[in-house]
């Protein structure tokens, strides 16, 4: 079994379900979501005030590239791709950090907010 593979088992054994989503726009402006079921860990989500008792939440995920690459998904995850954690929608903020084990790559970071 490869690392990308034990990671990939790791996480889904002991991470939780999410939805990963991008958006694509069809000929007429039409937007299409292009989904693909994932398991990953997520931090705690850390409030940030925005006005008055208003707040927005960030965390981090991380997820495998295997699932992505073997549902042919058109990875890697990017800025304003959308997450679904626990029945809250969530959004890809400030890039992806990928991990890498020589030319493989393992997991994928991710900084979201909202939600």
């Amino acid at each position: 079994m490869s690392v990308a593979d034990s990671i990939s088992g790791a996480l889904t054994r002991f991470g939780r379900p999410m939805t990963l989503r991008r958006e694509t726009l069809a000929p007429g402006g039409v937007k299409i979501p292009l989904d693909v079921e994932v398991y990953g860990t997520a931090d705690g989500w850390v409030p940030k005030s925005l006005v008055g008792s208003l707040a927005q939440g960030e965390r981090m995920i991380v997820i495998s590239d295997r699932e992505i690459a073997d549902r042919q998904w058109p990875g890697p995850p990017q800025q304003n791709d959308r997450m679904q954690i626990d029945g809250r929608w969530v959004t890809v903020v400030g890039g992806v950090e990928s991990k890498y084990l020589g030319p493989t790559v393992l997991v994928h970071i991710l900084k979201v907010t909202g939600g």
